[in-house]
């Protein structure tokens, strides 16, 4: 697992840290990110919670990514930036993981947006409740002019059990923006697994469920996820049925969850997740890409997971998924 500060994060606690910390950290990892990163620290400038900082890690970026992040710093000395060379977005994430004395943390991408009093709510849900090691708010996804995709849809439910378990099945936290998590634990399961391009966030988060309960907000919209065809996301899943997902072979071999769970039932829930994901890619297919392909590579998934026609839940949300009705978010 990597390591966070060019040291063992093993054992590390927030009790070192000093009295006067700030309440919740925000980690941002940017590469080239000129045309969102300044509209993001908007975002979090505009929270209801003042104790904050901010740490943003400019991973190699060749455009004004660092111009704006400095000009921004000039104006709100919470921010901090640290620039490197382009090691990818989970050892970015770890670099501002170890940088941060904050006993919450919350890793935002350089292109999307909090909500109102996102930070304020999650910090207070986790304050309320000692024994959880995460709280988690919804996601409302926007397009990369900022139109909502889905503005007359109730968000989200979560899970009846929020845990290990549904999370294995699936990725009902979908971004890291969402989630607010304590540090020492973040730091105890190692960070992010840089091996890792894609699904990396739900692979930690896997890890980090091992250490406590999850505290979910079905009524918060913590974040705007910005869809862009231009995104790693969509990029990485631009042919699914095609592509290996590392993280699955990482999460099915670990030997902390095969104990916990038995290798039979965590193969079963992995599954679950691979045809999830699947049919996630291919509405991403449709919305930010060709919609020929998209139908081709679903006629294909009816072939290699006939078993999706039998999961009404999954089918309807995929249709839905495929009516959007844009507006501006506000």
């Amino acid at each position: 697992m990597a390591d966070l500060a060019g040291n063992s994060a093993k054992g590390c606690c927030v009790s070192d840290r000093p009295a006067a910390a700030p309440a919740l950290g925000i980690v941002i990892a940017a590469r080239n990110m000129e045309d969102f990163i300044g509209e993001t620290l908007d975002s979090i400038a505009h929270q209801t919670l003042q104790s904050l900082e901010v740490v943003v890690v400019n991973d190699g970026s060749t455009d004004a990514t660092a111009a704006i992040v400095a000009s921004a710093a000039e104006g709100d000395p919470r921010i901090r930036l640290i620039s490197g060379p382009g090691n990818g977005v989970s050892a970015a994430r770890n670099r501002g993981l170890a940088e941060i004395a904050a006993p919450l943390v919350l890793f935002l991408d350089a292109d999307d947006l909090l909500g109102a009093g996102a930070c304020e709510r999650l910090v207070a849900a986790l304050d309320g409740a000692p024994k959880a090691i995460a709280a988690i708010g919804c996601i409302c996804r926007i397009r990369e002019d900022g139109a909502l995709m889905d503005p007359d849809r109730p968000a989200p439910k979560f899970p009846a059990k929020p845990g290990l378990e549904a999370l294995l099945r699936k990725n009902f936290i979908v971004n890291g923006g969402s989630i607010c998590m304590r540090t020492s634990a973040v730091r105890r399961i190692g960070g992010f697994d840089t091996r890792l391009k894609f699904a990396e966030d739900w692979e930690m988060w896997c890890r980090l469920c091992l250490e406590g309960g999850l505290v979910t907000l079905e009524n918060l919209v913590a974040l705007y996820y910005r869809q862009r065809a231009r995104g790693a996301n969509y990029t990485a899943r631009i042919d699914p049925y095609a592509r290996r997902i590392e993280a699955l072979d990482i999460i099915a071999e670990n030997p902390d969850l095969r104990r916990r769970l038995g290798g039979e039932r965590l193969l079963k829930l992995l599954r679950d997740y691979r045809i999830d994901t699947f049919w996630s890619g291919v509405r991403n297919e449709f919305t930010l890409g060709s919609r020929l392909k998209a139908l081709r590579i679903a006629a294909l998934g009816a072939v290699m997971y006939p078993d999706s026609v039998m999961r009404p839940q999954l089918i309807l949300r995929f249709v839905r998924s495929l009516l959007p009705q844009p507006r501006t978010a506000s």
